[in-house]
């Protein structure tokens, strides 16, 4: 038979499972229950009194003889003698009170949980005697003693899977403790301690707001202030919204971080919340991230913010682990495991270093939330052996390198320099006495980079008798990188121990280049190449791999440029614009033509970008001729422009020339001008007054003026053009053809309109003759001979060679290709001019289309189609689908090309039309207003489009029946058009006759 004793919780006696007889003598369960509690021998007159409250002593006797006559029978276990009583288990008898009794005198803490979880209840809970208050007395007693000592023992237990971060386990102990007595606070903080460590913090905060309940509701009291610090702290671990930022905090305990905080830590609110969103545990995402970019950005200044911001969230601890001497990572990552971060092993435990770091790495794979910082891991292999394979940690290094191999385990996140704001606020923290342009024009000469605004910063601070006037002078007169303030001679304290000197910053990147390695030979010839390009622009692959690919034979093989790149993406010296682009600091710039001293290597860089820009416009033009786009940014053609012109290098005139017919058709007439003028002059300098290069500078000056209204005094420049071209290159070559078309469209805005046709005619001769019918420079003859008879007011002989053109573009090109739409266009919009607004639409709809698919929805040629589309939608009486068209048109045109551009400006005269045709004559003022204004200020006060808004406006007083407001309108278009255009011009004609119709 087995014995089954429960005196924890209510009391049980059960033989073989089943209740045992002894349970039908409430006084044999309490002589049994006191026996083995006590474990001890009792004369029978001890245990007589006890459980009797007798009048004399014998009859308490006889009571207990008695009782031990019926017991006998049940109870081997219960010895007894004629003056003793006492308990000794034996055989199959389990007592749940002396396997607690022991698991609490151990030290093995999972026999003490299970031990822990048969107290159920206290000592006998609910049994009392109604005649013995000696046996009372004693039960309460009793019962108290063992309840602390349960107590103790759960505070025994939960330290030890505090201490070994077993918080699920920790969780499953307080809630049983809990169970024993809710409205013991000790208890209600551990559990939220748990859970709050197992990273279910709300849950932690849902538990204080029960236990506030519960004592509200028990006992009328308010929270100890101890769980009320518990709960504030708890709050902090809340996880802020994605578009909050973290207030920073305390690091979790045994964390190593062996940095303080930066207290003037400025900005990367985005790059904060990136990283949050990466790394912390309950993202779910993945769990390492790498912080890349060029020495002095501030990446480790950025994982140490990062800690302080978030690594409360990581219950298991933050450790940092410095990468910069490779072959003493194992000894940091034994030392973060010992007394000073993780506490897995002491000083006495005496193990290797293997062991050590074995220990550590086994701790990285538990679901603990941990946040491991790799600072300057600047090798893919290094940190692929220490990554944690599995487990709770989440990683974040710190590196120069810009390019990780695809299936590495980790998200890059490249680091931008500050932003300007950010830059103002920084050196205004560091030198007060700025005003924030004067830190905006600082943080743009240093490139807003935060070592160098640092240093800045130290300088100003100490040296006050310099004004930042007189500082800015400075940076901008002497070698930039060899200022005294950028050398950190101003500068003693470093907040992550680092070098306080910007050129020694990237040195360590550039002394890892071997001139002698074939891979190194190409990235310093790419060095030197980048440096010559704009500074902070994204540089296309492409361009770099056409710069190349004439050179030795060894390089011309893409893959040998793209291990070229990956390796200076990889010192950092290359941030990735993006999958198609690479960037350059504006200081590396600078420190790259510094060190790479070599002149040859720079004139041969610089030789070869300014081909490669010209070779690129080149080709470019074949699918845009007028140059309104580039295939890279436009800041690097003005840069490259610049140093040539600087250096008046062969290629100056014609980079020149490039650069000031790109601003043309962006209508920074002003910019282009200049560029323009140096175009000249080189080009009669260098080459002579009758070279090619003085033709191309004076067809692109021709070009600005003809551009700007100033018609009469571009056909000077054309004619001179024209006259080198016949001259050197004779009557039928391109460059001929090219200046013969464009004093065609010249005349036609001279006049008569007829003085056009032989200009055309020849280059049309020209063009078909060495290029054939079907090329795109023939056909772009053809449709200026469309356009000639549009203004002569011949619409079918116009339509003729539109169509000509559509239906060669779209054999040869085919149908979405853009010279496609661009034909398209001009048939949609002649026949809308000339009142066939249904056949023209589906014309201009696809040429909408086709632009939209293949330039986008905001790009200028889109939004010329949709203009005139408007317009026409306008005309035939479908004003709310015009005002969509140009509403959306003029949206796009003012966050693309903004304001000050003749297409927003005829976006808003056609919105003008659009209104009067409406007869909402208010609104067509106000636009058309606005259209005359910019017209003036771009175009010019003498241009055909500021005469065209002109007469809109004076169409809107008509309307209105209002001529004397109206005549001055007129009166000044038709001054304009009598300078500007021909005789014949509809225009001209329709001012005329309606001055006429005024005076009659």
């Amino acid at each position: 038979m087995t014995r089954q004793y429960t005196l924890l919780g209510k009391l049980a006696i059960a033989d073989n499972g089943r209740s045992s007889a002894i349970m039908n003598y409430k006084k044999g369960c309490a002589l049994l229950a006191y026996l083995i509690v006590t474990r001890q021998t009792h004369s029978r007159e001890v245990v007589a009194d006890l459980l009797w409250e007798a009048t004399s002593t014998a009859k308490a006797f006889h009571s207990l003889r008695a009782l031990l006559y019926k017991l006998r029978p049940f109870t081997p276990e219960l010895v007894v003698n004629a003056k003793q009583v006492s308990f000794q288990a034996a055989g199959e008898i389990t007592i749940d009170l002396y396997t607690l009794a022991a698991a609490l005198s151990d030290l093995d803490n999972t026999e003490l949980d299970a031990a822990l979880a048969l107290y159920k209840g206290d000592l006998l809970d609910g049994f009392f005697l109604d005649d013995a208050p000696r046996f009372g007395e004693w039960l309460l007693l009793a019962r108290e003693q063992l309840r602390q000592r349960v107590w103790a023992g759960y505070r025994r237990l939960c330290a030890a899977y505090a201490a070994a971060n077993e918080w699920p386990k920790g969780i499953a102990a307080a809630h049983r403790w809990l169970q024993l007595d809710n409205l013991d606070e000790e208890i209600q903080r551990q559990l939220m301690q748990f859970l709050a460590a197992d990273g279910q913090v709300e849950a932690a905060l849902a538990q204080y707001e029960r236990c506030c309940q519960l004592l509200a509701q028990e006992l009328g009291v308010e929270p100890e202030a101890a769980t009320t610090a518990a709960a504030a702290q708890l709050q902090q671990l809340l996880l802020p919204a994605a578009d909050q930022l973290a207030e920073p905090g305390p690091l979790p305990a045994r964390s190593y971080l062996p940095y303080h905080r930066n207290r003037v830590f400025t900005g990367r609110a985005a790059y904060l919340k990136q990283l949050a969103e990466v790394l912390l545990p309950e993202t779910g995402l993945p769990k390492t991230a790498v912080i890349s970019g060029m020495g002095g950005l501030g990446k480790t200044q950025l994982a140490v913010e990062y800690a302080y911001r978030y690594g409360r969230y990581y219950s298991g601890g933050v450790y940092w682990i410095s990468f910069a001497e490779e072959e003493n990572v194992s000894e940091v990552i034994a030392g973060i495991g010992g007394s000073r971060g993780m506490k897995l092993y002491q000083p006495a435990d005496k193990f290797t270093l293997a062991e050590q770091v074995a220990r550590v790495q086994a701790a990285w794979q538990e679901s603990v939330p941990r946040l491991l910082i790799f600072d300057n891991c600047e090798d893919e292999l290094p940190a692929a052996a220490w990554l944690p394979v599995s487990g709770g940690c989440s990683v974040l290094i710190t590196s120069r390198r810009g390019h990780w191999s695809p299936e590495m385990p980790l998200q890059e996140i490249p680091l931008a320099a500050l932003s300007i704001t950010e830059s103002v606020i920084f050196l205004q923290q560091l030198a007060g006495q700025l005003s924030s342009p004067e830190a905006a024009a600082i943080a743009k000469e240093v490139g807003s980079l935060p070592l160098a605004l640092q240093l800045a910063g130290h300088y100003l601070a100490r040296q006050k008798q310099v004004s930042p006037q007189d500082y800015l002078v400075q940076l901008r007169e002497e070698p930039l990188l060899r200022h005294d303030s950028l050398q950190g001679k101003f500068s003693r304290y470093s907040p992550t121990g680092h070098e306080l000197h910007v050129a020694r910053t990237f040195a360590v990147s550039f002394d890892q280049l071997k001139a002698t390695e074939c891979g190194d030979v190409l990235a310093l010839r790419l060095l030197a190449q980048i440096s010559c390009l704009a500074p902070n622009e994204p540089i296309p692959l492409t361009l770099l791999h056409t710069m190349n690919s004439a050179a030795e034979a060894a390089y011309a093989v893409n893959d040998k440029l793209q291990t070229g790149v990956e390796r200076l993406l990889s010192l950092g010296f290359l941030g990735p614009g993006d999958n198609k682009n690479v960037i350059m600091h504006r200081l590396l710039v600078l420190f790259s033509r510094d060190h790479l001293a070599d002149e040859l290597l720079f004139s041969e860089a610089q030789n070869t970008v300014e081909a490669t820009l010209i070779h690129q416009l080149a080709g470019h033009r074949e699918t845009d001729d007028s140059l309104v786009t580039l295939p890279f940014s436009a800041a690097h053609l003005r840069h490259v422009t610049n140093q040539s012109l600087a250096q008046e290098s062969e290629n100056a005139a014609s980079l020149a020339a490039l650069m000031g017919e790109h601003l043309i058709t962006i209508a920074e007439y002003e910019e282009a001008l200049s560029y323009l003028k140096a175009a000249l002059s080189h080009s009669k300098k260098q080459f002579g007054p009758n070279s090619l290069q003085r033709a191309k500078a004076a067809v692109q000056m021709g070009s600005l003026l003809q551009d700007t209204g100033h018609y009469k005094e571009a056909e000077p420049y054309y004619l001179e053009a024209l006259t080198i071209h016949q001259n050197i290159l004779g009557d039928n070559h391109l460059d001929t053809a090219t200046t013969l078309n464009k004093m065609g469209t010249l005349r036609l805005r001279i006049g008569p309109y007829q003085t056009a046709a032989p200009y055309f005619e020849q280059a049309l001769l020209i063009r078909e003759h060495l290029l054939g019918p079907e090329h795109s420079l023939t056909l772009g003859v053809v449709n200026n001979l469309g356009a000639m008879h549009n203004f002569m007011g011949e619409p079918d002989q116009a339509q003729i060679y539109f169509a000509r053109v559509l239906a060669v573009r779209q054999k040869t090109l085919g149908p979405d290709h853009l010279l496609t739409a661009t034909t398209l266009n001009n048939l949609g919009d002649l026949l809308a001019r000339n009142g066939q607004e249904q056949a023209g639409r589906p014309y201009l709809e696809q040429a909408v289309v086709i632009r939209e698919k293949q330039l986008g929805k905001d790009h200028p040629l889109t939004l010329a189609c949709k203009t005139n589309l408007g317009l026409l939608l306008s005309r035939i009486g479908e004003f709310e689908e015009a005002r969509a068209c140009l509403d959306q048109a003029l949206a796009a045109a003012l966050a693309k090309i903004g304001e000050m551009h003749p297409l927003t400006a005829r976006i808003l005269n056609t919105l003008g039309i659009l209104f009067t045709e409406s007869g909402r004559y208010d609104t067509a003022i106000k636009y058309l207003e606005h259209a005359l204004k910019i017209r003036e200020q771009v175009r010019g006060r003498i241009h055909s489009d500021t005469a065209y808004s002109l007469i809109c406006l004076g169409k809107v007083y008509v309307a209105l029946q209002d001529e004397k407001s109206a005549r001055p309108f007129f009166e000044q278009a038709l001054a304009i058009l009598e300078e500007t255009v021909a005789p014949t011009a509809p225009d001209r004609i329709h001012v005329q006759a309606q001055l006429t119709k005024m005076q009659a």
